[in-house]
């Protein structure tokens, strides 16, 4: 069976009100405080840096004072070719301290620079609010 929603309000109403939904939202939110909870244990033995991006492409990184944290642009390149030029001009740019971090290998994390409106907001706020209601809910 494949469910198809009209819109955000319709996936929230039926994950509040179906059975089905009730579960999957109980077992997604049994799954994210479960992988928190090893995510907390993980990250208090790691060195930790935070980037906050802003959506006029303003950066901003926080760590403490013993890490070194470097932020780059990298030039936009339309075409395969334009790329790889992009590519080597960012290794020849990068300080010789960063050189060896821009590996595939050595990448940690990964995300998508997106405008975050009131809209989005208040949309997760409600799914929260479901969240908040499913675990007052006993099992």
């Amino acid at each position: 069976m494949r469910l198809q929603f009209d819109s955000e309000n319709h996936l929230a109403k039926w994950l509040h009100q179906h059975p089905f939904g009730k579960r999957v939202l109980a077992d997604a939110l049994a799954d994210a405080v479960e992988d928190k909870c090893r995510g907390c244990e993980y990250a208090a033995s790691r060195s930790r840096v935070l980037v906050v991006l802003y959506s006029d492409g303003w950066v901003e990184a926080y760590a403490e004072r013993s890490t070194l944290v470097k932020v780059v642009t990298k030039i936009d390149a339309p075409t395969p070719e334009a790329g790889q030029l992009a590519e080597r001009y960012l290794d020849l740019a990068l300080p010789r301290v960063y050189a060896d971090l821009y590996w595939p290998v050595k990448r940690c994390a990964v995300g998508l620079c997106e405008t975050l409106t009131a809209e989005r907001v208040s949309y997760f706020r409600e799914l929260r609010k479901c969240c908040d209601e499913l675990r007052r809910i006993p099992t």
